[in-house]
């Protein structure tokens, strides 16, 4: 009897890895001890995931920070290398003057990028004084993926640039990011997304805009951020279309480039190239060939033949600027005499736009900010894209452009015989040979899409009267063009 007396008294099974001392405690602090003995590693990370997750959770549920409105200050822009700077300013440049006099951008560049921080500052300084531009921030920071870089080796160089921006993030505190497509912006997306969750702060808007060299699908950067950025923005009508039919994509995503299927009036207005090549510049007619900041080794060795400098001569070029950016290829072939002067051939190019505007003839590389400021300035444009390129966006832009015919298009081992049927087109009459390669058959590029681009940035910065946006009750003033970069991506 005794015996069973005993057992019966035994401690519970859940107290038996408690101490004996504890077993002398109140019986509510037992209880108490004895349930945390009996938890587990297990369970404490479940706890912590889940917390984590409310914090996620609640972090993108919650409204962007303070909202669209005049309190909006801290506007973070990501700057890539290239044509993603051009198109990133040009787009800037649609805000009107008095909406920036009481802001002033923080601009984030990688370290290996050369021009766009000199480009931001001469943005800062058209509207602004020179004060103004000394005051201006930039942020620079590890480059995520380099020009054809594979993406496997690019997931250790994207990891330590997010190590670098948390630091940027946790500093600057952005309420609006600003970017359009270089790699460079998803690390410093998501180091200002999880500074924002490891401190509980608000969430920063985030507006994205793709490249216009993204004709009927999306960039990488694009395809990560779609579904995150408060503000997604395309510039082709076939990727708009495409992107609506997705799920929960149809009010997000909106249109902010040219009216394309708009009619507009020939590039040539005499339907002559000889006629177009002479009033260009006061100079000698001049043709460029630009690869912005790539390595295009195929197109340096199609023009360095006696062909190419006899088109030339034939289409009355009487100048030759060679922008070669990162290529090695030694030229062989010298220019004839035919030409007034010898060709000038360099790495980089300061002020190339210059250049762009007073050219009877470009041949480039599928860059978008070498495009756009070509076909503004109404120069006749032969692209040439570049099919060794990863996520070869330059083709699709090259074929899309062509297809409107907003500019030529040819691959670098037709650039010769496309430059001798422009030739022969030139002195044809129309219809005689292919439209392909007829320059009287282009058309000027149609205007910058300004009411879609202000109607976009109005979903963050507010649509304000005061600030002369859309729907202020007037025209806007309109912004100096800034200085294009002289390396197109």
């Amino acid at each position: 009897m005794d015996a069973i007396i005993a057992k019966d008294r035994s401690p519970a099974p859940c107290t038996q890895t408690i101490p004996k001392v504890f077993l002398r405690t109140p019986p509510a602090r037992t209880m108490v001890l004895a349930g945390l003995s009996q938890l587990r590693l297990f369970d404490c990370l479940i706890a912590v995931v889940v917390v984590l997750a409310y914090r996620i959770v609640s972090y993108f549920v919650r409204s962007s920070r303070k909202g669209p409105g005049p309190t909006t200050r801290r506007i973070m822009v990501v700057l890539g290398s290239g044509g993603h700077t051009s198109e990133m300013f040009q787009a800037l440049e649609c805000l009107p003057e008095t909406f920036w006099a009481s802001r002033q951008p923080v601009y984030v560049v990688s370290d290996s990028d050369k021009d766009s921080a000199e480009v931001a500052k001469d943005f800062e300084l058209q509207h602004g004084t020179i004060e103004r531009c000394e005051r201006c921030r930039i942020l620079r920071i590890p480059r995520a993926r380099e020009v054809g870089q594979s993406y496997v080796t690019s997931i250790g160089t994207t990891l330590y640039a997010w190590l670098k921006c948390i630091l940027v993030a946790f500093e600057e505190d952005p309420d609006v990011l600003l970017t359009n497509g270089p790699g460079v912006c998803i690390p410093v997306v998501a180091a200002t997304y999880f500074v924002g969750v490891l401190l509980g702060r608000s969430r920063a808007s985030v507006v994205y805009m793709e490249s216009f060299t993204c004709v009927d699908h999306l960039s990488m950067s694009g395809k990560l951020l779609l579904r995150i950025a408060d503000v997604f923005t395309v510039q082709w009508t076939t990727l708009e279309a495409k992107l609506a039919r997705r799920w929960g994509c149809r009010s997000r995503v909106l249109f902010a480039g040219p009216r394309m299927d708009l009619a507009t009036p020939p590039l040539l207005p005499n339907g002559s190239f000889f006629e177009q090549s002479a009033p260009k510049s006061a100079t000698d007619p001049l043709c460029l060939v630009t690869v912005g900041s790539t390595k295009f080794d195929a197109l340096m060795r199609a023009i360095d033949c006696p062909e190419f400098f006899e088109s030339l001569v034939a289409l009355g070029i009487r100048d030759l600027i060679v922008q070669r950016g990162r290529s090695t290829y030694a030229f062989q072939c010298k220019a004839p005499s035919l030409l007034m002067h010898p060709p000038t051939i360099v790495e980089y190019k300061a002020q190339l736009v210059n250049d762009i505007r007073r050219a009877s003839l470009l041949i480039t590389h599928a860059g978008a900010g070498t495009i756009l400021e070509a076909v503004a300035s109404q120069t006749v444009t032969l692209v040439v894209p570049n099919d060794l390129l990863m996520s070869n966006h330059q083709l699709q832009l090259a074929e899309g452009l062509a297809k409107e015919r907003f500019v030529l298009y040819a691959y670098p081992k037709d650039v010769i015989s496309t430059l001798q049927k422009m030739v022969v087109a030139a002195g044809a009459s129309a219809g005689a040979v292919d439209p392909a390669v007829q320059p009287a058959q282009l058309r000027q590029f149609p205007l910058k899409n300004r009411e879609g681009i202000l109607a976009a940035l109005s979903r963050v910065f507010g649509d304000y009267k005061q600030d002369g946006m859309a729907g202020g009750g007037g025209a806007p003033s309109v912004r100096k063009r800034p200085t294009t970069l002289s390396r197109s991506s």
